[in-house]
């Protein structure tokens, strides 16, 4: 069957966003990107916001739920040490650039994968910067999709018109605008809904449990309206054309 590489930012993105493609019956790689540890020392006021009094003590917490959850999906994800952009704010490092990106990347990236890559929907850096990969998959004759990021796709505005099958002309015009600023957007993307069974559902908010450092915080932003916890069965991507 055809390889599946799923490109996760942070620990949680894959879960988050591609359950769906986690518990397929297809081979899956999961490289988890930004998952450097700091240097000690130091916490971040976001980490700290968390819980943390140290972040490189934070992350190695957050590197161990991240192996325990997909072990869930029996998965195993691959860490690269690329430290997250709050990190490298702290740090005075410069944002990691594409073609950084590209050379640890491409060792993960099997000849005939399919590749699921963030949108960077939310526009978060790390995302902004995993979703510049499109560009030379594509071009190298990867097939490429491009996921919701989950939950930034929803947790301002609620689901989109074409999710929720309500009228919601914020979220549409959010999610068009995310799309349109990718480096080289593609001339055509093909939409794709999945929504999960109960049992998918119950089975992946298990999996978000065992983010134990960062599951607190994540829940709160899901329960505040108009997002809500019940919106993760949705997971959405676009194919490359």
């Amino acid at each position: 069957m055809t390889p599946y590489v799923v490109l996760s930012p942070h620990p949680d993105d894959a879960v988050l966003s591609a359950w769906h493609v986690l518990v397929s019956p297809h081979q899956v790689q999961v490289v988890t990107i930004f998952a450097g540890i700091p240097t000690p020392g130091f916490v971040t006021r976001l980490d700290h916001a968390h819980g943390a009094t140290d972040s490189a003590a934070w992350m190695r917490r957050r590197l161990a739920d991240d192996r325990a959850s997909l072990a869930l999906a029996g998965r195993r994800p691959h860490h690269l040490d690329l430290v997250e952009v709050q990190y490298r704010a702290h740090q005075a490092r410069q944002r990691v650039t594409a073609e950084e990106l590209r050379s640890r990347l491409q060792p993960f990236i099997h000849p005939e994968a399919v590749v699921y890559v963030p949108s960077g929907i939310g526009g978060h850096p790390d995302h902004c910067d995993v979703a510049g990969s499109m560009a030379w998959l594509t071009a190298t004759g990867h097939q490429v999709r491009l996921y919701g990021d989950t939950p930034y796709y929803f947790v301002r505005h609620g689901l989109p018109s074409w999710v929720g099958g309500t009228a919601n002309p914020r979220a549409d015009a959010m999610i068009e605008a995310a799309l349109a600023a990718l480096p080289h957007p593609p001339d055509h993307l093909s939409r794709h809904v999945v929504e999960l069974t109960p049992t998918e559902l119950a089975r992946k908010q298990q999996a978000i449990r065992r983010y134990r450092t960062e599951a607190a915080a994540l829940y709160a932003e899901l329960s505040t309206a108009p997002s809500d916890p019940a919106m993760l069965r949705y997971e959405v991507h676009w194919a490359v054309g």
